[in-house]
């Protein structure tokens, strides 16, 4: 970055460019992959907050409905929170319920869910190959 002289200010962020198939150095690097990790931190608090939403809501949808089948071990009847706890999180989601509606609202919240973290995964993924992909230099600037 290159200003005219007179112009004041201050530095908050340094960053190093690199070409597009020039090899990076020690520096660039450890800022790749310290920003990797830190947006790997960043989606796994993301996923977490989904998940802690869809399972309460999921929680709250099951709890005091009639079920016809579950997952093994899982018995017939009301839901209740002591069946609910010796299931894992993610066998909630075989429970069959005997009102139509709940279960379309149950299939609902799994499509929701499943989308939006397939969305979350993307998104990361888009962040990690802008990341580690070179950038556009302009001619004769390696870094």
């Amino acid at each position: 970055l290159r200003l005219p002289p007179g112009v004041a200010g201050t530095i908050v962020e340094v960053r190093v460019f690199n070409r597009h198939g020039v090899d990076k150095d020690q520096r660039a690097l450890q800022i790749e992959r310290d920003e990797v990790e830190r947006l790997r931190k960043d989606r796994d608090d993301e996923l977490a907050i989904l998940e802690r939403s869809v399972y309460a809501s999921l929680r709250g949808l099951l709890l005091g409905k009639e079920a016809v089948a579950g997952p093994r071990g899982f018995k017939k009847g009301e839901v209740s929170v002591e069946s609910l706890e010796q299931l894992a999180r993610a066998q909630w989601w075989n429970i069959q319920l005997v009102e139509e509606t709940a279960q379309g609202e149950l299939d609902a919240l799994r499509r929701q869910y499943d989308s939006s973290k397939k969305a979350l995964d993307a998104r990361f993924e888009d962040k990690i190959d802008k990341l580690q992909r070179g950038d556009e230099l302009p001619p004769g600037v390696m870094k």
